[in-house]
């Protein structure tokens, strides 16, 4: 990765086209920031840290004011703890902590209309520590719960669905027979 892509990639989320020259790229960069301030957002941050890409976006914020945020995983401290300038300006850290059964419960109600039981979602949050895979997890199951015309999940259902079992109607009926 480097300084020319970034920019590259800055430009075309502002609906700009960038120049061959770099300096030409981050001068229509600056221009267009000073004009709309926004936020820029570098995702994966871990994979494009190098010195031309950090002074980029420190250029950058210095010249526009625009907020940067930087997100990375775990050993995103060590890797910029080698640009002490840059160390300094970081206004705050967040670490994203483990979802535990609340988090679960207000990300469903949010993302889907499906009705889970409290030993479902208790279940899940034992299943998932990324957002990205809880948000793949809600989408599977979404389809097999529409196949299967399951109303409402209970931890067992859930587990099912995990497995990838698919006919989770003779399960529950199974399920019926030996607790009725």
């Amino acid at each position: 990765m480097t300084s020319r892509w970034l920019l590259s990639e800055i430009a075309e989320e502002l609906g700009e086209e960038a120049f061959y020259h770099s300096q030409e790229t981050f001068t229509l960069i600056e221009n267009n920031l000073r004009q709309n301030n926004k936020v820029i957002i570098v995702d994966e941050v871990d994979y494009l840290i190098d010195k031309s890409i950090i002074e980029t976006l420190r250029d950058l914020h210095d010249k526009t004011g625009c907020p940067v945020v930087l997100v990375g995983m775990g050993a995103i401290d060590k890797k910029l703890a080698r640009y002490p300038h840059l160390m300094d300006r970081i206004y705050k850290k967040l670490k994203f902590e483990k979802f535990n059964s609340d988090d679960i419960k207000e990300i469903l109600t949010e993302l889907t209309d499906l009705k889970f039981k409290d030993d479902a979602i208790e279940y899940l949050a034992t299943r998932t520590n990324q957002f990205r895979q809880l948000v793949k997890l809600i989408n599977r199951i979404e389809k097999l719960m529409k196949t299967n015309q399951i109303e409402e999940l209970d931890e067992y259902t859930m587990k099912g669905l995990l497995n990838e079992r698919t006919n989770l109607k003779t399960m529950q009926t199974f399920k019926q027979v030996l607790v009725g």
